[in-house]
């Protein structure tokens, strides 16, 4: 008869717990590496409520032994971070409130997973100071590492993933308003130590030249045709940021933490509409096609005077596979790789073995070992390895039809789809809409790049059809042709009216967007805006061409809102990225909040919910671009001398 087997006692949460505490307690529990935990007060949600799993014991422990103290029940007070492995409704449940959103922004949430993740990655513990009696300082150590358990960016939930920043309460400064409007007079607000600000939205660019006064009532007729232009001169082109000049310029000291969060991947937060950077254009495909050079430089210069370019250019791709897939492990890799990338580049010697690499901060065991591999070899093999499996380059290829994003890429890619001749043919049961049918249609002419000269030519036709409808419309191209590119990724155009005679814009984009289809121009539409026939604040969204025989088609967004927004909407959509974030950093310096509709001051945010306002603040600026400029203390800088990127 067989002998009877052992059965492994089943624990509960709460047993097991206390289990590890008394082990603790006597000194038997196994402390394989320092404290790396230490600080933390962690509650656990496993999956299931009755009995844990061998994996969850083992992260108890993880925990335990490296210094966390554990919560039997959940206490927000003074929880410093949640694990959970459930879903946002399953673990707002057990956690007895409404939403995830309702976890206080101090407490992080991350899964089991990546605790593994850390301890693998960074739990040597060389980061640790030796005190004169010997002993290790763990208290203060700097854990390699531990800012990534510490980061929003690394949230267990999409919902909590947000760059929460503080807005204090500022009185506006005295501002000069136009006739009709309230004046202020409330005294400058005062500096802060955090530079970063509110829930504003990228890109902006550039250096300073000659201040400006703000316009007087007269002479903002002459800003509206000088802006209106389409009006770069041919020979004027983006001016190169010039790092002698950094000792003049107000924003200098914003530009590193301004490169630092747009590397990192962390958009600002807007509670408005980003009219031209929205899901289906350029904001699904920035996932998984290679990062435009802004992103790939920590500084202005040029990328020769890295002394380990060859070492980046091979992480690169390793960030770039990874960030192609919609897992959460690889968005961890993902965003570590680009936290090594950062720090290789800021490294001043040359990088000759994985062991030098693995002393650079944020550097870890396993990237330094393909660092190595590198140097000794000249190849990394597990980017050969990834690339075999095909996802990357059908992602990157399937994301390049309008409206689709990488999940839906990744899920075709899984489906057996490889080509967009398996797209056409409805490979796997796969059904486009009719804006994919579009975006397929069109595939290449959407893809490529236009010269300047036909945006140009393109606008110079759209700009008169408008002024037809309304000959005091202020119509203006934005983006990358304002800062004077050579070329565009597609057209951008704002509209608005100034309302000093009681008449508004209403109406004008169904006009508008009928002459356009009329004059061949306007050729497929993508998103047509439902309130276009009365609003004054609306979106089209959809493809042009010159009027002309072998055409290609272009993609155009036409925007439309209210007057009193036009200035703040021309500096935030003229861009670049980086002069954004740095005018958003200052903003908030001096105790502003700055988006795309005006500089604010006064507003209140909720202590518990950064992303609650309890106070909308007021608008201090936004009709005129040299406004915001003069109060921020920012010399006046033409579009294409706002560019801070490559």
């Amino acid at each position: 008869m067989p002998k009877d087997r052992k059965v492994a006692k089943k624990w509960t949460a709460d047993e097991y717990i206390d289990d590890l505490f008394q082990k603790k307690d006597a000194g038997k529990l196994p402390m394989p590496n320092p404290p790396f935990f230490l600080g933390m007060e962690v509650f656990y949600l496993p999956i299931g409520q009755d009995v844990l799993r061998d994996i969850d014991m083992k992260r108890y422990e993880r925990l335990v032994s490296r210094g966390a103290v554990l919560q039997r029940r959940y206490d927000p007070t003074t929880a410093t971070h949640i694990v959970s492995e459930n879903g946002a409704k399953v673990t707002a449940t057990r956690l007895g409130i409404n939403s995830v959103l309702d976890i206080p922004e101090h407490i992080r949430t991350v899964n089991g997973a990546f605790l593994g993740h850390l301890v693998s990655c960074y739990g040597s513990g060389t980061h640790v100071r030796t005190l004169p009696n010997g002993r290790k300082d763990y208290e203060n150590a700097h854990w390699p590492g531990r800012e990534d358990f510490d980061d929003p960016k690394l949230a267990a939930f999409t919902e909590r993933i947000k760059k929460i920043e503080e807005i204090p309460v500022a009185p506006p400064p005295q501002v000069r308003r136009r006739h009709g409007e309230r004046r202020l007079s409330s005294p400058q607000p005062p500096a802060r130590s955090d530079t970063e600000d509110e829930d504003e939205d990228p890109r902006f660019k550039r250096n300073p030249t000659k201040s400006r006064q703000l316009p007087t009532p007269s002479q903002s007729s002459d800003i509206i045709s000088r802006s209106s232009s389409p009006g770069l001169p041919p020979t004027s082109s983006p001016t190169p940021y010039d790092d002698e000049k950094a000792d003049s310029d107000p924003l200098a000291e914003f530009y590193s933490k301004a490169r630092e969060e747009a590397e990192l991947g962390l958009n600002d937060e807007s509670e408005f509409v980003d009219y031209t950077n929205h899901g289906h254009k350029r904001g699904v495909r920035t996932i998984t096609h290679t990062p435009p050079s802004v992103w790939s430089v920590d500084n202005p210069r040029p990328t020769a005077s890295c002394l380990n370019q060859d070492i980046i250019d091979e992480l690169e791709r390793l960030h770039l596979i990874h960030s192609s897939r919609p897992f959460e492990e690889d968005a961890w890799r993902a965003f570590s790789y680009k936290k090594c990338i950062r720090n290789i580049k800021n490294h001043p010697i040359r990088i000759k073995n994985g062991n030098e690499a693995r002393q650079i901060y944020g550097v870890g065991e396993k990237t330094a070992s393909k660092i190595n591999e590198f140097l000794t070899t000249g190849k990394i093999s597990r980017i050969t390895h990834e690339l075999s499996k095909g996802d990357v380059a059908a992602v990157k290829l399937f994301t390049g039809i309008y409206g689709v994003g990488s999940h839906t890429a990744y899920n075709w890619y899984t489906l057996g789809l490889r080509t967009l001749e398996d797209v056409r043919r409805g490979k796997g049961g796969v059904k486009l809409s009719p804006c994919q049918e579009t975006g397929l249609k069109f595939y290449d002419d959407i893809n490529l790049r236009m010269p300047r000269a036909e945006a140009e030519e393109i606008f110079l036709m759209i700009k008169p059809i408008a002024l037809a409808i309304d000959p005091k419309l202020s119509v203006d191209i934005m983006g990358s042709f304002r800062r004077g590119k050579a070329d565009c990724g597609d057209i951008d155009i704002l509209i608005t009216r100034p309302i000093h005679d009681g008449k508004t814009h209403a109406g004008v984009m169904a006009r508008l967007w009928a002459g356009l289809h009329k004059a061949r121009i306007l050729t497929e539409d993508l998103a047509l805006p439902s309130n276009m026939e009365d609003s004054l604040e609306c979106t089209y969204r959809g493809l042009c061409s010159l009027p002309v025989p072998d055409s290609r088609r272009r993609r155009i967004d036409i925007l439309m809102l209210p007057w009193q927004y036009r200035g703040a909407a021309l500096l935030y959509y003229t861009g670049d990225d980086i002069f954004n974030r740095a005018m958003r950093f200052k903003a908030g310096k001096m105790g502003y909040s700055l988006n795309q509709r005006g500089l604010y001051a006064g507003v209140v945010r909720n202590p518990n919910k950064r992303t609650e306002k309890t106070n909308q603040g007021n608008i201090v600026a936004s009709e005129t671009e040299e406004e915001i400029f003069k109060i921020l203390g920012v010399p006046w800088q033409e579009p294409w001398q706002r560019v801070r990127g490559a």
